[in-house]
């Protein structure tokens, strides 16, 4: 049972997707089912002081920040949230109007440096689109983590530069 193991481990969110289509090919009902299905965990979780946050993924109903401000907005519960990630056929001004349009839903963020076919770069060549994403966070005067994905070649060494980018960025933009 996901919320018992989110309990044991003392988890403070539990990272969930959105159904399993995409927003263009979801029908009506199906995306009520998952509203309901939201609604339903967000509740759950709250009462063991958990928050719910969708996975900001492609072939969920948060595949696009329209479709995700519109499912917060139905389940309508204080308790869900959303991840980020910036998506991968996006341009830089599309991903900031993305985060800007979910930043009041927004819990963590999934941190990484690829190109649209998913070839994985060193995180210091995203550095202008990502000091403009966390620096449009940093407005939220809320704490959100930031995850490293998708380091290039999956290699221990580039994890352990591209932590050291973000923690030096992070450094920056919070700087009073």
């Amino acid at each position: 049972d996901v919320l018992a193991t989110a309990i044991e481990l003392g988890a403070p969110t539990i990272r969930v997707w959105a159904g399993r289509q995409g927003s263009a090919v979801a029908s009506a009902a199906y995306r009520a089912q998952v509203v309901a299905d939201s609604r339903r965990i967000a509740e759950l979780s709250a009462n063991y002081q958990l928050t719910v946050a969708y996975e900001y993924h492609a072939n969920t109903l948060t595949d696009h920040h329209e479709s995700a401000v519109r499912l917060l907005q139905e389940a309508d519960h204080p308790n869900l949230y959303t991840f980020w990630q910036p998506p991968n056929q996006a341009d830089q001004a599309e991903r900031l109007a993305g985060l800007n349009a979910i930043l009041p839903h927004l819990t963590h963020i999934h941190v990484f440096n690829w190109d649209s076919q998913r070839n994985r770069f060193p995180l210091a060549g995203g550095e202008a689109a990502w000091i403009a994403f966390l620096e449009t966070i940093r407005q939220t005067g809320r704490d959100h983590y930031a995850s490293l994905e998708f380091v290039q070649d999956d290699a221990p060494e580039n994890f352990r530069r591209d932590a050291q980018t973000l923690k030096q960025w992070l450094q920056q933009v919070n700087q009073p």
